[in-house]
């Protein structure tokens, strides 16, 4: 499928302090470039690794990663890639937020833990937070998710949190499935919680 890039149609709410956020069991805040140990830590783990796009990643590849994430807070300011710590202890326990879905002009919700977090529900904690404040700071309409077709956990992540299968797609040179959330299927998700 061939795409033509196009231009983002939404825009965000003034950021007038850094952007946090928390839930019960987390904390979140904006990636930053001291966060490189993190990063180069989770994409060094072949178990993270497994269903992201480019496999390990040496740390120059992670640096690259994470300056291009900077780079998406400073232009966007009120969405992004967050940091996400367990809330009790500080510890890092991966990252969690929206990037350009490829050039197809959508914003992509993306995450990734260390083992340590998985099978707790922090994936579908964090998703939901971000969710929430990715829709509450700027205008988007949607939010895709992708994720390789056999990856079963994050497809589980992705519908518990209310996106829906959308269709088998192509990014970043693989196969995805495709999965989104409107804003009006988010509120009224929102209305009945």
């Amino acid at each position: 499928m061939s795409r033509s890039p196009r231009r983002p149609s939404w825009r965000c709410s003034a950021l007038t302090e850094v952007a946090t956020l928390q839930t019960d069991r987390l904390d979140f805040r904006e990636l930053r470039v001291g966060d490189i140990d993190d990063i180069a830590r989770l994409y060094g783990d072949p178990r993270v690794t497994r269903y992201i796009t480019g496999g390990v990643h040496t740390r120059d590849m992670a640096q690259a990663w994470l300056d291009a994430q900077v780079a998406f807070w400073q232009r966007h300011q009120r969405i992004g890639m967050f940091r996400v710590a367990d809330r009790a202890t500080g510890a890092f326990l991966g990252r969690c937020g929206l990037r350009d879905l490829g050039d197809s002009g959508e914003m992509e919700l993306g995450y990734a833990f260390v083992p340590k977090a998985w099978g707790r529900g922090i994936a579908t904690e964090a998703v939901r937070a971000t969710l929430h404040f990715s829709f509450q700071n700027s205008d988007l309409a949607r939010i895709a998710g992708i994720t390789f077709p056999e990856n079963l956990a994050s497809k589980k992540v992705l519908t518990n949190c209310g996106l829906r299968y959308v269709r088998e797609d192509h990014f970043y040179g693989i196969d995805v499935s495709y999965f989104a959330i409107s804003r009006e299927e988010w509120l009224a998700q929102e209305a009945g919680a």
